[in-house]
């Protein structure tokens, strides 16, 4: 991992030094901290947008992917905790809720400070996880037709052949590691948690979407957006007021409560 200036390479911007508030980022399988570009201009001085950046794309294209999801979650939460402190919370969507999930147990069971709250978005519950196909073994151009049916990869990195030669390795690592990753019981998150989904993805009593209460032992809420998996790519405003307004109101009622 090269450091430049000092900056780590897991975030896409170096964090703020003195930032009031924080939001961990990270993006779907095959994605990047891209899909949080236009994030930080609609949360403004509220909180600091910290997207994840992960080996292996972007500026980090050069670099090996990583394939299993416990190595992604450790240097993350090793990362998280260089930085000075502030008030933060993680969000993920479709494997990276997984990642922000992962990340939220790792930091609550190593007794490191935790997020106030976590954001899973377009993710089954662990425990309710359907079976996935082993997308990450298919054949370069029918790996290619899956990314371009989930119209979340820009049709002009699909079109470069020579691009989508570097870039399909960590598509690959990505897929794999949503493969790979087996739900394990553990003690309940000690913060509350949000799920954002699709309309057209979910019924709004899918056990996919409502087992997600079952992982906390504090607040759990719901919010619904029209659309499929990649809801995300058409909602920032609604998804980041959703984010912070969430964590104002549930940490303000557990301070009450105290």
């Amino acid at each position: 991992m090269l450091r430049v200036g000092g900056h780590s390479p897991w975030f896409a911007r170096p964090p703020q030094k003195g930032a009031p508030r924080r939001v961990f980022c990270f993006s779907f399988a095959g994605g990047n901290a891209s899909t949080y570009r236009g994030w930080q201009a609609l949360a403004g001085a509220r909180a600091e947008i910290c997207a994840i950046q992960l080996p292996g794309r972007a500026d980090r294209l050069l670099e090996q992917p990583l394939e299993a999801l416990a190595d992604v979650v450790g240097a993350v939460a090793r990362e998280i905790n260089l930085l000075d402190p502030a008030p933060f919370v993680v969000f993920g969507h479709s494997l990276g809720a997984l990642l922000a999930f992962e990340l939220a147990r790792l930091l609550q069971s190593a007794g490191l400070p935790l997020p106030e709250h976590l954001f899973v978005s377009a993710c089954d519950a662990p425990q309710r996880r359907r079976p996935l196909r082993r997308v990450h073994d298919l054949p370069a151009d029918e790996l290619k037709s899956v990314l371009q049916s989930y119209a979340a990869t820009p049709p002009a990195v699909l079109a470069n052949d020579e691009l989508m030669e570097l870039v399909l390795p960590a598509v690959r690592a990505d897929f794999r590691m949503a493969f790979d990753y087996r739900y394990r019981k553990a003690d309940l998150l000690r913060i509350p948690v949000t799920v954002l989904a699709g309309c057209d993805e979910h019924d709004p009593d899918a056990l996919e979407v409502t087992m997600w209460r079952e992982e906390t032992q504090r607040g759990f809420k719901v919010h619904w957006f029209k659309g499929g998996h990649f809801f995300i790519l058409d909602h920032d405003r609604a998804i980041v007021e959703s984010v912070l307004g969430d964590w104002s109101a549930m940490a303000q009622s557990h301070a009450v409560s105290k």
